[in-house]
């Protein structure tokens, strides 16, 4: 409001100026407001006034994404037009930026991980939450799996609630999605998870989705490890096993590690507490571990067949991370003695959710 109301008293000072008040006090005054009008510029980000970005007039999306986006039958509800997918390129640039600084290689944009990120947002801004979990208590990796995302993914949210409905140009989404990225980025340590997760060596791929709906808007930057092809169909043998297929991207520099499979219940009511926390990346009910020389893996091709056998557990979700590790040469494959195994100095590259009957 002070920015309308402002213009109205320069105009008040200015008629009075005329008989009252001397040209050198009209000046004075003009100079003390400088000050204030320049907070009022910091501290009131576009309320009331739609934001101009030239960079805007240019598209730069490559047109193979265009086409891939266009393609994907998969969460189709919430797929971007090739406008909105354009600014997230752009969203995604201002990421690698952020990443180029500390030497870390560039991220590809991750047409599901878009539409999964924007489910999830428009789901928060719909319900007016904000939180890593759904309110049935799935979380990002839940999301991701149940929608045909086979990789490992990390999720990062940021909120905006303003008391005037916000604007919905183009422009003004893309500023709040860069603001969103800067507050992750001006993190301060120990609170600086989110600036951690940009800055994940491990990361190959981002999707970027947000929503927005009157007075509320939410963004979401959620980052993929791609190091695996998985087939998308793993086969469900009862009692109690799963067969997952798939290759090592680059087995000359990757081998299959290990693979760890949880278990988690469905529709789970949490207390809010524990909704409005960071979210584990796995449940505390572990069903089987496959170490190295269980694995059935060719070296060569990449190819592997991964059986996980579990016995115990009925209705819910089996969650398999599937690790790989540089060095494959240095993997126990054929141990000569009793190893012990851990998942530290790998890379979880597979995050497979299979629902259980």
């Amino acid at each position: 409001m002070l920015k309308k109301t402002i213009p109205l008293l320069l105009i008040i000072l200015f008629n009075h100026s005329c008989t009252n008040i001397k040209k050198s006090d009209f000046q004075n005054i003009i100079k003390n407001l400088n000050p204030i009008l320049k907070n009022i510029s910091q501290d009131s980000p576009q309320y009331d006034e739609d934001i101009s970005l030239p960079e805007l007039n240019v598209k730069t999306i490559p047109y193979e994404l265009v086409l891939e986006n266009r393609k994907l039958e998969k969460l189709k509800d919430f797929a971007d037009n090739d406008s909105v997918l354009d600014i997230k390129w752009k969203m995604l640039n201002d990421i690698n930026n952020s990443r180029k600084k500390y030497k870390l290689k560039p991220l590809k944009l991750n047409i599901l991980a878009c539409r999964v990120a924007n489910m999830h947002c428009k789901d928060m801004v719909n319900k007016k939450y904000f939180s890593h979990y759904s309110k049935n208590g799935l979380k990002p990796y839940h999301r991701w799996g149940l929608n045909g995302g086979l990789d490992h993914i990390s999720e990062n949210l940021h909120s905006r609630v303003q008391n005037v409905p916000l604007l919905t140009s183009l422009a003004n989404i893309l500023y709040y999605m860069r603001t969103g990225h800067k507050r992750f980025m001006d993190e301060k340590p120990p609170n600086d998870g989110h600036r951690k997760e940009i800055l994940n060596s491990n990361h190959t791929h981002a999707g970027i989705g947000f929503a927005i709906k009157e007075k509320e808007f939410r963004y979401s930057e959620l980052y993929v490890d791609k190091y695996l092809e998985i087939n998308p169909n793993p086969s469900f043998i009862p009692p109690g096993r799963i067969t997952i297929r798939g290759k090592v991207l680059e087995p000359e520099k990757y081998g299959l590690f290990l693979a760890v499979a949880y278990y988690d219940k469905k529709n789970i009511s949490l207390p809010e507490n524990v909704r409005n926390s960071p979210y584990p990346d796995f449940s505390e009910v572990k069903l089987t571990q496959v170490p190295p020389w269980k694995l059935k893996y060719d070296t060569i091709t990449g190819n592997f067949v991964l059986p996980i056998t579990f016995k115990g557990k009925k209705s819910g979700y089996a969650y398999i991370q599937i690790f790989v590790k540089e060095n494959p040469n240095k993997i126990p494959y054929k141990p000569e003695r009793t190893v012990q195994i851990s998942s530290k100095n790998s890379i979880c590259a597979g995050g497979v959710i299979v629902e259980l009957p």
